[in-house]
């Protein structure tokens, strides 16, 4: 765990928990949490440049921006089996709460398209998804968005955080981004937003639930927020296969809709459902009955149990969608994120607890990086269709700066620290990867003899941490993950 709440923090600009600049990274299993501020929103996580990287099974919270913000670059990050949760800028000079999102997506032009697939993203004081500003297409698939636009554990209203779930835009060239089979339930504003964007984005096989608008799909001129257009032709929204509960919509002319369950008057009720119990109930945050979401984790068992938001075997919904190219059963696709009778066969990762405890993340379907995944691996434990885990145990390293070999590296190097002064520590595990064969024993040497120097000259405890990664000319990747635990996968139910 890098717990950042005694971190030295600037007083006229940012200061964010990581600051990512590199690319061809992978960072797994790392719980990232209390990241303080003055006025400015600091962020878990910022990626200032670079791209393809791959950030997996983070845990972020408590965090006083943006759990993970990824900015400019090249694109082509994979942010997989993330949650991200309990992020509130209280005293932004944007207003309360106003730039606390789960994740956010921004400002790239130009590269190739970022995914964010599995995640979670509830109680963020703003919203749980934001690609404002972004004028490159983004997938985001898989996914679930809760009680955004809320702090304290829902409940407390921040008087400036906007609380959509999906936010998805707004974009000034008219870039289409992808957003299918995710699922929005109670998040103040609306569950899936266009945001003034003046493109419309492609939205398939989404589940909103009881969020203040089920659907808004506000278009505006580029930089005119104050006026709404009404998107045409190769520009307007595509609308397939989702379904609102109930069916409150806004600003929706000028959507290409079609089979959806306004479009079929069908008018979703409590029989069409398993369950519309929500999972993550809103109660005092004591340890004892924090909501599901954040609650202590359960074995993997508990979660088929969990069956909110999915279809009856009577549902009204099963067989009344369109082919869309996603995987289904039967006659035609499912409205909604989760097809009726299919089929599973891995775990679903653990829920994080809030305050910090976390569960170790499940394995998933998600054979390719970039290709479609089946829309399944969930739906027996309740869950959105590949979402999955949060993190592992602590990592165990702080105040190091780490300086990546020059030359060469080994495959799989390892090092235990000393202890500290005052008792023992959790070591962590830096894993070192290098696709390119190694050559030369005297470069490696040397490069072996400086990774020891840096690490008997970096400071030992320090409650603020610092990751440095130096990359040579042919590094291909770098993964950091935390020390795995060996204990029966959790989550919550």
């Amino acid at each position: 765990m890098f717990d950042f709440s005694g971190m030295t923090i600037s007083t006229t600009g940012y200061t964010h928990g990581f600051v990512v600049s590199g690319s061809w990274l992978h960072f797994k299993g790392l719980e990232i949490a209390n990241v303080p501020m003055n006025t400015f929103s600091n962020n878990g996580v910022a990626v200032s440049t670079g791209g393809n990287c791959i950030f997996e099974l983070l845990n972020m919270h408590h965090n006083s921006g943006n759990g993970i913000f990824i900015g400019k670059g090249t694109g082509g990050h994979l942010v997989l089996n993330c949650d991200a949760h309990d992020n509130y800028d209280a005293t932004s000079t944007q207003g309360q709460g106003q730039n606390a999102d789960g994740f956010g997506v921004h400002y790239q032009t130009a590269g190739a398209t970022t995914i964010i697939r599995g995640c979670r993203a509830w109680w963020n004081s703003d919203d749980g998804y934001d690609l404002i500003n972004q004028e490159w297409p983004v997938t985001v698939e898989n996914s679930w968005a809760m009680g955004n636009g809320y702090a304290m554990y829902g409940t407390f209203n921040p008087s400036s955080g906007n609380g959509n779930g999906f936010k998805m835009g707004s974009s000034v060239t008219g870039v289409r981004h992808l957003v299918q089979n995710n699922v929005a339930w109670r998040n103040k504003a609306s569950g899936f937003y266009a945001n003034h964007s003046s493109g419309g984005n492609t939205w398939y096989n989404n589940t909103s639930f009881m969020n203040g608008t089920q659907y808004n799909m506000l278009a505006s001129p580029p930089n005119d927020p104050n006026t709404t257009i009404t998107l045409t032709g190769a520009m307007a929204h595509i609308m397939r296969n989702n379904i609102g509960f109930p069916n409150r919509n806004s600003n929706m002319t000028g959507v290409d809709t079609m089979f959806n369950s306004w479009d079929l008057a069908i008018t979703p009720a409590a029989s069409d459902f398993l369950s519309i119990t929500d999972p993550a109930w809103r109660a005092p945050a004591s340890p004892s009955n924090r909501p599901a979401l954040s609650g202590r984790a359960r074995p993997m068992a508990a979660c088929r149990r969990l069956i909110f938001i999915k279809l009856a075997a009577a549902s009204r919904s099963i067989d009344k969608g369109t082919n869309v190219s996603l995987p289904f059963v039967g006659a035609a696709p499912d409205l909604g994120a989760y097809e009726f009778g299919a089929t599973t066969t891995t775990g679903m990762g653990g829920m994080s607890g809030a305050g910090g405890s976390s569960g170790t993340g499940g394995a998933t379907n998600d054979r390719r990086r970039h290709g479609r995944v089946r829309p399944g691996p969930a739906a027996a434990a309740g869950l959105p269709p590949e979402a999955g885990g949060s993190t592992s145990g602590p990592i165990g390293i702080g105040g190091a700066t780490w300086t990546g070999w020059a030359d060469g590296q080994r495959r799989h190097h390892r090092r235990r620290r000393s202890e500290p002064p005052g008792g023992r520590r959790r070591v962590g595990r830096l894993r070192v990867r290098d696709r390119r064969r190694v050559r030369g024993h005297a470069a490696r040497g040397g490069a072996d003899r400086a990774w020891s120097a840096a690490l008997a000259a970096a400071p030992r405890p320090a409650p603020a941490f610092s990751l440095t990664l130096l990359l040579s000319p042919n590094l291909r990747r770098i993964i950091v993950v935390s020390r795995p635990r060996r204990e029966e996968t959790p989550c919550a139910s």
